[in-house]
């Protein structure tokens, strides 16, 4: 019974994370080298099973927005973030969280270019546009070369991400406006 409890209390420490109702959004400034952007994800549903359904625009300039969907949801312990094709089907992006993890535990996660590291790096204060976040868990994702590091405030979710490809510039995106569904 103790175990199921704490189980339980793990899962919603995750929730914190991820889970928002219906109409929340978040407003990323991305910054890449180039002309930058303006990246808007949108929760457009949650399922019976948790998963949050993302719709995500991102604009660079005058160009024709980029429009994709995205779902989050916890399976195996692990918190998973996926593009949605047009077909339907899910490809892993990244498991950007191990539920219950601390500072220095590690785990193997899926990466844009096939399995990479996964480390918590702690929990640390993030500055971005949107305000301060003091309670946000940092986890650094790496491949060789490539790394992703993302962090996330109870709450809120994502506040920032700094990607570093193997070749090219840096691209980082922080939060600039967060409206959560009540």
């Amino acid at each position: 019974m103790q175990l199921i409890a704490f189980a339980l209390l793990l899962q919603a420490d995750a929730d914190a994370l991820y889970k928002f109702k219906a109409g929340t959004s978040w407003t990323y400034e991305k910054k890449d080298g180039g002309p930058g952007g303006v990246v808007t994800m949108t929760v457009s549903g949650v399922d019976k099973d948790g998963r949050v359904s993302i719709d995500q625009r991102e604009q660079i300039l005058d160009a024709q927005p980029r429009l994709s969907k995205q779902a989050w949801f916890v399976k195996d312990g692990l918190l998973h973030w996926v593009e949605i094709s047009n077909s339907g089907t899910d490809t892993p992006f990244l498991d950007v969280y191990k539920v219950g993890s601390r500072k220095g535990d590690s785990w193997k996660t899926a990466f844009p270019m096939g399995e990479a590291d996964a480390k918590h790096m702690g929990v640390e204060e993030v500055k971005v546009g949107a305000g301060t976040y003091k309670n946000a868990v940092h986890v650094r994702i790496a491949q060789g070369p490539a790394s992703i590091d993302v962090w996330l405030a109870p709450g809120v979710g994502m506040v920032k991400s700094a990607m570093k490809p193997p070749m090219g510039p840096a691209v980082e995106m922080s939060l600039k406006e967060f409206k959560a569904v009540k």
